[in-house]
């Protein structure tokens, strides 16, 4: 794993409180807004990749229920997980919650490695859906919650999943991060947007789950 996360920089530049989250420096609060543009970095949250004939069992041995191909399912905490190819499932843990040893232990279950940002808030859904019409290829009014999407951000490849209207997952290869997230920062900063923090992101979820 990274020993750092992609926008570390940045947040040492804003101030963030910087700290070790799953083993991974990164900035855990600058106190963001509620309801203002965000980009938080969550590639901290532990991620497998379970691949071959096994992995549907290895699943369901774990108690989860397993998403058709290019589905998505929410996990606890903003855990996920989504089938991206034919017996290929990507499975990310939630914020203080890791994912099972079951799960961890299986003979198909690899380490995965993957940029992680969260992008939201704004002015209705209009500013985030403009961001990324800004720097992605797909009309992505097509897909919905449960949809995993492949496409381009900035020319990076990556992976997209909208859990609700206006908020996204933003994935991408590690080697990728620094320049995507640098990207993506700038351009919610266009935007009048803010950086926020891991602890941010997670207090806003709670706030707007009523929690």
């Amino acid at each position: 794993m990274n020993a750092t996360a992609p926008l570390l920089h940045a947040y040492r530049a804003a101030g963030a409180v910087i700290a070790a989250v799953g083993g991974m420096e990164t900035g855990t609060a600058l106190g963001a807004a509620p309801g203002a543009l965000y980009v938080a970095d969550l590639t901290p949250l532990r991620k497998l990749l379970l691949v071959g004939g096994g992995a549907h069992d290895a699943l369901t041995g774990a108690g989860l229920d397993v998403p058709a191909l290019m589905r998505i399912g929410p996990l606890a905490g903003g855990g996920y997980m989504a089938c991206r190819a034919p017996r290929q499932y990507l499975v990310s843990a939630g914020d203080g919650a890791d994912l099972s040893a079951t799960l961890r232990g299986a003979a198909c279950a690899l380490t995965y490695d993957s940029v992680d940002f969260a992008l939201g808030g704004g002015s209705g859904t209009q500013d985030v859906e403009d961001l990324l019409a800004e720097g992605c290829p797909t009309d992505l009014a097509q897909f919905d919650a449960t949809c995993w999407i492949p496409t381009q951000l900035f020319g990076v490849e990556v992976g997209l999943w909208r859990p609700r209207a206006g908020h996204y997952r933003v994935l991408a290869a590690p080697a990728d991060g620094e320049f995507l997230g640098a990207c993506v920062l700038d351009a919610v900063r266009r935007r009048h947007g803010e950086l926020a923090g891991y602890d941010d992101y997670f207090a806003i979820q709670r706030t707007a789950a009523g929690g």
